[in-house]
């Protein structure tokens, strides 16, 4: 049985921690609000959190799962950071007052249906992560190589990272059930084969492969249900053997896209 993570009403509380370690946490943020102790929650659970630099006008936040210790003072760890202004890693926070709240999280949040019943959760629908690639990639000749995705899209798994690109990898942030889909278009070419791979931890689960096809562009896709642990690496690789190098992507139609569509 999983470890139960929980919320916890009206809690918001002061913290004046900097760098990248473990929260040390201060009073409730006004007498309106509660600490995670007077809410009730225990010490040593595993709890949902969200930082940001200031309640008005936040320029920072960081998402995630941590521990809840309580003492003096009161600590919760950064056991999973979920997304935030640095991606998936923790935000490495200067020194000011920060404050933090207990909140729900979309991916642990049970949807009750029109007959009462709960049967998914709200991670089911709309959970997804794409990158794509707009300009030119050259693939060398006879050579499987990691596909480098220039323009980031949409994140709400928190699997591509921080940065402005080029991105490698999803870097899986939660077990579950996961669509993931490549497509790739070669620029004409008269020579060889082209291929498409879906690579978890450095092993192929999906490809598509098709030859030459002379002046025409050559477009290629795959897609694969595959259940995955979290750190997962998910990559798509690119094979070509025309000769010489070819160039790849540079349009619409080649993307690297991953969905969460089961626990």
């Amino acid at each position: 049985m999983g470890t139960p993570v929980l919320g916890g009403d009206r809690v918001l509380v002061t913290t004046t921690t900097t760098g990248t370690s473990a929260y040390v946490l201060g009073a409730a943020a006004a007498d309106t609000f509660l600490t995670p102790a007077a809410e009730g929650i225990p010490s040593g659970s595993r709890v949902m959190y969200t930082v940001q630099d200031s309640l008005d006008a936040p320029t920072l936040f960081e998402k995630g799962e941590g521990i809840f210790t309580a003492g003096s003072p009161a600590t919760l760890t950064r056991a999973q950071i979920k997304g935030g202004s640095n991606g998936t890693s923790a935000v490495n926070w200067s020194a000011g007052p920060k404050y933090i709240f207990l909140s729900l999280h979309a991916d642990k949040v049970a949807i009750r249906d029109t007959d009462g019943r709960i049967p998914h959760t709200q991670d089911a629908p709309g959970r997804i992560s794409q990158l794509r690639r707009d300009t030119g990639f050259s693939v060398p000749n006879d050579t499987l190589a990691d596909m480098a995705w220039d323009v980031r899209g949409p994140d709400s798994l928190g699997v591509i990272g921080a940065g402005s690109g080029p991105f490698g990898q999803f870097t899986v942030q939660e077990a579950g059930v996961y669509a993931v889909e490549a497509t790739l278009t070669f620029a004409g070419n008269a020579t060889g084969q082209r291929r498409l791979v879906i690579v978890v931890n450095g092993v192929e689960w999906g490809a598509d492969r098709k030859p030459a096809a002379g002046t025409d562009v050559v477009e290629l896709g795959v897609s694969k249900l595959l259940a995955l642990a979290a750190s997962d690496i998910v990559k798509a690789r690119a094979y070509q053997n025309s000769g010489g190098g070819l160039i790849a992507g540079g349009n619409t139609l080649s993307t690297f896209s991953i969905a969460k569509i089961g626990g």
